[in-house]
């Protein structure tokens, strides 16, 4: 039998062009992806500006927290300071007392003192009568204090020189009266009969200036 030539194979129909209505599904399924890849970027920006915000946010709950400590800190110190002031108040107002009180003390001590240099001085000249209490003042231009009874003692000291100087030239003249020499002189005043602080102030009166 004849060996007969292969039949060709049959041709592949052609494609089919796609019905209207898949085109447009395909067109919508393309439009719905790009908005899907749009609103993916815009959340992917919106999640950066949210992350942005969290530090930030976190940030200020950091300096918050930092300025809660820094208050209650100074809180803390006002109150210190308060108290260390009511402190100084009060021990101010315990000093003010105190020196009212010390004033008050000095004053009766000063007083004190001058009633002991009074009468210092009044026994001091109880014990010299022929001293003229004149010669012998109170000193009044300084406190009275140990100073006051050494000026009592100076001038005491004083008032005796000045009183045995008194009594020599008194003895003196009485002498010169009692034995006149030459030619009868006129009499000095018979200062027999006048005590001796009698005579002193006599003496004091007429000292030549």
């Amino acid at each position: 039998m004849p060996r007969t030539a292969d039949a060709p194979s049959d041709p592949e129909p052609p494609a089919q062009p796609e019905p209207v209505e898949a085109q447009g599904e395909l067109a919508a399924a393309r439009a719905e992806l790009e908005t899907a890849r749009a609103e993916a970027a815009e959340a992917r920006a919106q999640a950066e500006t949210a992350r942005t915000e969290l530090a930030s946010a976190q940030a200020e709950l950091v300096e918050a927290r930092t300025a809660q400590a820094d208050l209650v800190e100074a809180s803390a110190e006002l109150a210190e300071a308060r108290a260390l002031a009511g402190a100084a108040q009060a021990e101010a107002d315990t000093a003010r007392t105190e020196l009212v009180d010390l004033s008050a003390e000095m004053a009766e001590a000063r007083g004190q003192l001058a009633d002991a240099a009074l009468r210092y001085r009044d026994a001091r000249l109880a014990a010299a009568p022929d001293v003229p209490p004149d010669l012998v003042p109170v000193p009044t231009d300084a406190p009275p204090g140990a100073e006051t009874l050494a000026e009592i003692d100076r001038q005491f000291d004083a008032a005796l020189r000045l009183v045995d100087d008194l009594r020599s030239r008194l003895e003196q003249q009485s002498q010169a009266a009692r034995l006149p020499l030459g030619s009868p002189a006129r009499r000095a005043a018979d200062l027999s009969a006048l005590s001796p602080q009698e005579k002193i102030k006599l003496g004091l009166q007429n000292r030549p200036a």
